[in-house]
């Protein structure tokens, strides 16, 4: 028998090289084989969302959400350490790789751009406290904090230029964008820019809903003590 991962028939890791066994590989292949599996038996993802009021919020979340599909497994391609190319035309520099791209197998049209985090719960500095307050390491990468905002500026869409408008003022000013000090300074007033502007939650057209809606998490079900942490991209659009 080929040597191979629950529900991921096409990919682009071919798992008889041991090289794809390896840490680094299996720690973002095994959690789309978990969701596959998840799928198939109609178990719901855990989602934790922060909300206006930053308090977290947990719901049920379809797979088929997630992967933005309805299509079997079978029929979807997973291409691990790919571009997202729907995001390019936001861009003028090169558009760095995320863990995970979601695509229809037939066609290869991109479906959703997914990070993920395997980590384990509790981690060693929360393991001795009570289960209500078990935390787990969570490490957000450069291309995480990019693909999050290019994703804002697709789920906007017509309203790019009037959200442009909008932060303009404040932004246009800062020189060097990885400048901590700068950018600090500028954080209030481009805070309030964005709170000049409606602040009904729920208007998917204002900015303060994609600030609110800033942070969705995707875990695997409750009962695993070793989860898949999620950040999926874009999903606000849908």
């Amino acid at each position: 028998m080929k040597p191979a991962l629950y529900g991921i028939k096409n990919s682009s890791r071919n798992f008889s090289d041991p090289y794809y066994w390896g840490k680094n590989q299996f720690n973002s292949s095994f959690p789309v084989a978990l969701l596959c599996y998840m799928r198939d038996n109609a178990i719901p993802i855990v989602s934790l969302e922060l909300t206006k009021t930053l308090e977290i919020k947990h719901s049920e979340l379809a797979v088929d959400d997630l992967f933005n599909s309805s299509l079997p497994n079978g029929d979807l391609y997973f291409d691990f350490e790919a571009r997202y190319t729907p995001f390019e035309k936001f861009i003028h520099d090169d558009l760095k790789p995320i863990d995970l791209v979601v695509q229809e197998s037939k066609s290869r049209r991109c479906l959703r751009p997914l990070e993920i985090k395997l980590t384990t719960l509790p981690d060693n500095s929360t393991a001795d406290l009570d289960e209500s307050q078990y935390g787990c390491e969570l490490v957000i990468r450069n291309p995480t904090m990019r693909y999050m905002a290019l994703s804002f500026a697709e789920s906007i869409g017509v309203k790019n230029s009037s959200v442009r408008d909008i932060f303009e003022e404040s932004c246009a000013t800062i020189r060097n964008w990885d400048n901590a000090k700068e950018i600090k300074e500028k954080l209030p007033i481009t805070y309030w820019m964005g709170s000049r502007y409606s602040l009904n939650p729920t208007r998917k057209n204002n900015v303060h809903y994609w600030c609110s809606q800033y942070g969705k998490q995707k875990g695997g079900p409750r009962y695993w003590r070793i989860i898949a942490w999620m950040c999926s991209f874009g999903r606000i659009s849908h």
